[in-house]
């Protein structure tokens, strides 16, 4: 029985022993932790922090980092995402290549980038606050990125060989190659706050998703605020939700809950909220769309035709009308052979080619209806670089005989 109970007590120290070791252990290494916290590696939702990659491209727009510089600095850094110390460095070097003040910008952030620390990595939202104070700082006319709104209508689709991505709006056509969306970062265009974080090597958590690349096929017939840089969408920032007004396009035809419109050069079938009274075919109209709906259709029956005095950008002189002041959304469709839009040069003086459609006063709207076949033709020779439209002396020459009537 003592055997027992002397075995027993030799088993009871044993277990204590170990515990206390294992107690010890884990103080020891809570220690080293608490010791070795600011020099570990940055902790990374990697959901929140901005890639190497696309920062760089989003400061391609800006014009100070060029596909050289990109390479290289993507090349000599390990990490895949931009920290406080890139910012920094970039910070400077922006506003030293744009002139602007360093604290113009800072100023304007919702976040301490200059009190960060170095290895601290930037989330999206984090640089893309940092990228619109930028473009704050910078005065209107010398912005190379800027906001816009548009109505994405498709992809264009008669591109040939070697061809881009391109996207059609109501603004025109815009190379979207690489772009992305960042709406989930925006509400109202309007960038979501940062929430403020203690840590210095952490990234903030949020509920935010990550840019994702843009897909066209997801924004057809959305009305998007976004950042352009001349004719390449650099990203998406919001979807409204807001009516479009699209201006003075060619109706093909409409019939029940269906109008086909042809639309800065594409065709498109587009759905109405409610049937129409009556088919439609061949006018021009402003079409009112909400929610993926037409909701209203205007249509402009009123046309004009006469032999074409003057052209220009803001009137066209038809004889026996006068002058008559082009509608902002001024258009020109070719509607001969194949339909196309034409460029704002494209209607000839001294001829009837054309009929315009009018509404308010003004012409909304020059459809060519059929080919020129000239038998005359008139032109303004100017001197040499186009200087002045008056010549001391006028010399001509051709491979066949011609006639040449002066003040007509």
């Amino acid at each position: 029985m003592k055997k027992k109970l002397w075995l027993m007590g030799i088993c009871i120290c044993l277990l204590i022993l170990i515990f206390a070791k294992n107690i010890y252990k884990q103080l020891n290494q809570d220690k080293e932790s608490v010791t070795m916290g600011p020099q570990q590696e940055t902790v990374l939702d990697d959901k929140g922090g901005i890639t190497v990659k696309e920062a760089l491209r989003l400061l391609g727009y800006l014009g100070v980092m060029n596909e050289q510089t990109g390479e290289e600095l993507i090349t000599e850094k390990e990490e895949e995402y931009f920290n406080y110390n890139d910012g920094r460095t970039t910070l400077t070097e922006v506003c030293n290549e744009l002139s602007i003040q360093e604290n113009d910008v800072t100023k304007k952030l919702s976040f301490d980038l200059p009190g960060g620390a170095d290895s601290k990595v930037m989330t999206e939202k984090e640089f893309l606050n940092l990228y619109e104070s930028i473009l704050a700082a910078l005065p209107k006319d010398k912005k190379p990125v800027t906001e816009t709104t548009m109505f994405i209508l498709g992809k264009q689709t008669n591109q040939g060989t070697g061809s881009e991505d391109v996207i059609v709006t109501d603004q025109g056509h815009f190379i979207y190659t690489d772009a992305k969306s960042y709406e989930d970062l925006y509400t109202n265009g309007i960038l979501n706050p940062i929430n403020k974080n203690t840590g210095d090597n952490t990234v903030e958590t949020s509920d935010d998703e990550p840019g994702i690349l843009f897909q066209p096929e997801n924004y057809i017939d959305c009305k998007v605020m976004a950042y352009v840089s001349g004719n390449k969408l650099v990203y998406v920032k919001d979807i409204l939700n807001e009516q479009t007004t699209l201006h003075n396009v060619w109706i093909t035809s409409g019939e029940n809950s269906t109008v086909t419109a042809f639309v800065n050069d594409i065709t498109r079938d587009f759905t109405t909220r409610y049937k129409l009274s009556k088919e439609i075919k061949g006018q021009i109209g402003d079409l009112v769309i909400e929610d993926k709906e037409i909701v209203k259709i205007s249509i402009k029956p009123d046309k004009i035709n006469g032999k074409v005095l003057v052209a220009n950008q803001d009137y066209i002189e038809i004889e026996g009308y006068g002058k008559v002041d082009l509608d902002d959304n001024y258009k020109i469709y070719k509607i001969y052979d194949e339909l196309s839009m034409e460029v704002t040069n494209s209607i000839l003086v001294g001829y009837t080619a054309t009929d315009f459609v009018v509404a308010d006063g003004k012409i909304s709207a020059a459809l060519i209806k059929e080919s020129i076949k000239a038998k005359n033709i008139r032109v303004l020779i100017k001197t040499d670089n186009f200087e002045d439209i008056y010549h001391n002396k006028v010399q001509l020459t051709a491979t066949k005989d011609f006639t040449v009537t002066a003040g007509i």
